[in-house]
């Protein structure tokens, strides 16, 4: 099985942060190589430290060297997951989130969230 993670849960899992399931970090630890972020997370993350949202030490470029110094990939958004979004419901409306919502149904990803409109698609996730 592959994993998608959401973005706060791969903050959660590189900070140490108590909020992250058990399940998902063991998943991040055990199951690393078939684990990957979309690139949409680092670009929602460059936009949260920009605006003074998030306080990331050392910044995107920071969060994009420990992503990959854990051996979790980082998917380019493709073409195919832009135009799924067109046809998805608008259940959720985080423009991050939906990119990750159809990046897991183009890719046939499980998607590692506590976030629980991703329940509202047809997608695999746990928490």
């Amino acid at each position: 099985m592959k994993y998608l993670l959401d973005t706060h849960t791969i903050y959660w899992f590189l900070e140490g942060d108590m909020q992250i399931s058990e399940k998902a970090s063991s998943i991040i630890k055990n199951e690393y190589k078939d684990c990957c972020i979309s690139l949409a997370s680092v670009w929602e993350t460059a936009i949260k430290i920009s605006i003074g949202k998030l306080d990331f030490v050392g910044g995107v470029k920071e969060f994009v060297r420990l992503v990959k110094d854990s051996g979790i990939a980082i998917l380019p958004i493709q073409e195919d997951h832009i135009l799924q979004i067109e046809r998805l419901p608008l259940h959720h409306k985080d423009p991050f989130d939906r990119v990750i919502i159809t990046t897991a149904i183009e890719d046939d990803l499980t998607i590692v969230s506590k976030d629980e409109n991703f329940s509202l698609y047809p997608v695999k996730c746990i928490w």
